[in-house]
């Protein structure tokens, strides 16, 4: 395997949230838990982990926040049903 260090995958995250098309791969940030703040978001928002793009780390221009513990296991979970790994 190659590794190429240049290169970062992300998921699309969306403040529009469409309640009659929310996939069970989504995962909802809601502005009203206490870990909202350290996401660095302004609203709500949904992670869609149905939508990944691959980018080179150059066009990033910062950090906006993070995700604790839990959230990131749950990007893991829903991964593994959108990449079909068990």
């Amino acid at each position: 395997m190659i590794r190429n260090d240049n290169n970062i995958i992300i998921a699309f995250i969306a403040s529009v949230i469409d309640a009659g098309n929310s996939p069970e791969t989504n995962i909802f940030l809601n502005s009203n838990e206490s870990y909202f703040k350290e996401t660095g978001l302004k609203v709500s928002s949904i992670i869609r982990t149905d939508k990944l793009a691959t980018i080179d780390k150059k066009i990033i221009l910062g950090e906006l926040g993070y995700l604790n513990s839990q959230l990131l296991s749950l990007v893991n979970e829903k991964l593994r049903i959108v990449l079909d790994i068990n």
